[in-house]
């Protein structure tokens, strides 16, 4: 035969919100964990890395949409706070976000924040109406921790008996797969076996392979 025979096709996808350890929250592509303890700026941070975490910095507008999404399940008054990964305890006025200590280039301050009103206030933190505010690191405050979401990349398996000798392409959109092969007059039959290929990819063959002479390749 000249083409390829498709026994199998078999696409395994992950979560299409991502994957979060117990405990965590899970809003787009981002893991919250709100502590129910309290702790210093300098003991939340050390909370957070403790368990492979940060504190959560909505260092873009799309990390800072999500934090407000998130902070809407958190029970409690708007004005409850809680600890983030911003400072300006190095020079005051320049807030920095802490892991990379890049500038602070957006801003979802509270009317009138940074204040600075009560002279130290050189820590971030969020209230729970998504708005930020400065404050004292040695407040004692709930936290926010941060890890990644996990995504499970689409797999694919395909299980042929028969190729052609030049060019065998797999191609995949949302909701449909199609399999395309450039056929050969030379096709060969060996055993049947599995071969992965990510979406949109190619698996080309040089002219005598693969050859399967004895029926075990």
């Amino acid at each position: 035969m000249l083409f390829a025979v498709i026994l199998c096709v078999l696409l395994f996808a992950g979560h299409s919100h991502g994957s979060c350890p117990a405990g965590y929250l899970v809003e787009g592509e981002f893991c919250f964990f709100f502590s129910e303890i309290t702790g210093t700026w300098a003991e939340a941070n050390s909370y957070c890395r403790t368990f492979n975490a940060v504190l959560f910095e909505p260092n873009t507008e799309d990390r800072q949409t999500a934090l407000a999404k998130a902070l809407q399940h958190v029970s409690g008054p708007n004005g409850r706070e809680f600890f983030i990964g911003g400072s300006d305890f190095f020079i005051e006025n320049q807030w920095i976000w802490s892991t990379e200590q890049n500038p602070i280039t957006i801003s979802h301050w509270s009317p009138g924040n940074p204040s600075d009103s009560n002279i130290g206030e050189d820590c971030m933190a969020v209230v729970k109406a998504g708005q930020w505010n400065d404050i004292a690191c040695d407040r004692k405050l709930e936290f926010i921790c941060e890890r990644p979401a996990k995504h499970y990349l689409v797999e694919t398996w395909i299980r042929i008996s028969r190729v052609p000798t030049h060019t065998l392409t797999y191609s995949s959109s949302v909701g449909s797969q199609s399999m395309r092969s450039k056929a050969s007059a030379n096709s060969f039959t060996g055993p049947l076996q599995w071969i992965q290929v990510a979406p949109n990819s190619t698996v080309a063959w040089s002219s005598a392979s693969p050859s399967s002479p004895n029926g075990t390749e």
